[in-house]
């Protein structure tokens, strides 16, 4: 008796040790996060789980970045995507838009030399 509580005892720590060595495979639980961005930059431009697995933040604010160009404000002939004249995206697309103006705010928050003189100045001299 006392050897297979042993023995149980030994194959939980093994499994739990093994677990603790590969835990990226828990990542997948959740949606990627980013220090760079405001929370209602990433909450409002990333999607809900699943989905959010197939980019990262930084690709999921580069489109929003993009698509706020063509899809926010009242002409919208060129937004590419194809519920655009839904009810369901009418009423979404204000918040999304929001998001994607902090989304940009935050970017330009953190990347103070972007597009700057003082930044072409900086790559320049190395």
């Amino acid at each position: 008796m006392t050897k297979q509580i042993f023995k149980t005892l030994v194959l939980v720590t093994v499994l739990l040790l093994k677990a603790v060595e590969a835990k990226s495979w828990l990542s997948c639980l959740h949606c990627p996060t980013s220090e760079d961005y405001s929370f209602e930059c990433r909450h409002g431009v990333i999607p809900r789980w699943p989905l959010c697995l197939m980019y990262t933040v930084d690709d999921w604010v580069d489109m929003a970045i993009d698509s706020s160009t063509r899809c926010c404000g009242d002409d919208m002939k060129d937004c590419k995507c194809p519920k655009k004249d839904t009810w369901r995206f009418k009423k979404r697309i204000g918040d999304y838009c929001e998001a994607a103006k902090q989304c940009e705010e935050d970017r330009n928050m953190f990347s103070p030399y972007v597009n700057t003189q003082e930044g072409e100045e900086m790559l320049q001299e190395d």
